[in-house]
C-alpha cells in the first residue's frame, strides 16, 4: 500500500489533512528511501534490521532514523512552502509533516524488510511528540536565519545528514 493510500485511511482531522494534501508525498516518500539507502550503504541491511528490533535510542542507526522526520521535516517544510505566523496552525504544521515521514518510514523499511510493525506509523505518540518539539525549534530557529529558512532547511539536510554517510 502507498503513502497516499495509507495516509487517506488514517482519516486525519482537517487542522492536520489540510497540510498534509499540501505534501508533495511522491518526493517526500523519495527523500525517506534515499536516506534508508544510505542507511542500509553505511551500516547494511542487516545491521539496520537487527538495530530496528534492538529499539535502542542510543545508536547511530537510531540517530539516523530519527533525523529523517526531525531534520527531514525542515526539507519538507521549505519545499512544499508549509510555513505559518500563527501558533496553533505552527503546531497543526509540524503534527502533520511528522505524520507523513513518520508513515513514509514505516511503509518503506518494511519494504526493505527491515521494519515488521504497522505500515502506517513508525514511531509511537510520545516519540512523535518528542519530534515535534524538535522539528518546531528547529523550524523557529530557521526562522530569523540570516540566509532565510529555505537555505537554513537545506544546510540542516545537507550538515545533518547527508554528511553522515559520505563520511567513512
Amino acid at each position: 500500500m502507498g503513502l497516499k493510500t495509507t495516509l487517506d485511511q488514517r482519516n486525519f482531522p482537517d487542522r492536520y489533512q489540510k497540510y498534509i494534501d499540501r505534501i508533495n508525498l511522491e518526493k517526500a516518500n523519495d527523500f525517506v528511501i534515499a536516506i534508508l539507502n544510505s542507511i542500509i550503504n553505511k551500516y547494511g541491511k542487516e545491521e539496520l534490521r537487527r538495530q530496528i528490533e534492538i529499539d535502542s535510542s542510543h545508536s547511530k542507526i537510531s540517530d539516523h532514523l530519527t533525523h529523517i522526520i526531525e531534520i527531514g521535516g525542515l526539507k519538507i517544510i521549505a519545499d512544499n512552502n508549509l510555513l505559518v505566523e500563527d501558533r496553533r496552525e505552527f503546531q497543526h504544521m509540524i503534527v502533520s509533516v511528522i505524520f507523513v515521514l513518520n508513515c513514509s518510514l514505516a511503509i518503506e523499511a518494511g519494504k526493505l524488510n527491515v521494519y515488521r510493525g504497522p505500515n502506517s506509523h513508525y514511531y509511537n505518540s510520545d516519540s512523535i511528540m518528542t519530534l515535534a518539539s524538535r522539528l518546531a525549534n528547529h523550524v523557529i530557529k530557521g526562522r530569523t536565519h540570516q540566509n532565510g529558512f529555505e537555505y537554513f532547511a537545506n544546510v540542516m539536510v545537507m550538515e545533518g545528514l547527508i554528511s553522515e554517510f559520505s563520511a567513512y
